[in-house]
């Protein structure tokens, strides 16, 4: 599984599962440490990106005992700018119709 993004013309580097657990042992696993000893045991959110739900994913939370939130693939509750999309994406396809929808990217 991979997981990657963009920013204007440009793509970000890609990360695999094993990537994303090993960022998160290292930076995730101390930080949790001090919130349970502070606040108990939090509930970590993600969404279903494959990344997320890799096996080697789930093994990692179920090793470290961390508790999963449970939510639906493309849920707006995970992050705010969701219900931006649907009007970002009107616009553009408004503004550029031959540059949207086509599946191999823009057209040239």
């Amino acid at each position: 599984m991979v997981w990657s993004c963009f920013w204007g013309k440009q793509r970000g580097p890609q990360v695999t599962a094993r990537v994303y657990r090993d960022l998160l042992r290292r930076w995730l696993l101390p930080v949790l440490e001090d919130v349970r000893a502070a606040l108990g045991n939090p509930l970590f959110q993600q969404d279903n990106a494959r990344i997320h739900t890799a096996k080697l994913m789930l093994s990692f939370f179920e090793r470290y005992a961390i508790p999963l939130e449970s939510h639906p693939a493309y849920s707006p509750d995970l992050n705010p700018i969701e219900h931006a999309w649907t009007l970002l994406k009107r616009q553009l396809r408004a503004d550029y119709p031959d540059l949207i929808n086509y599946p191999g990217g823009p057209r040239r």
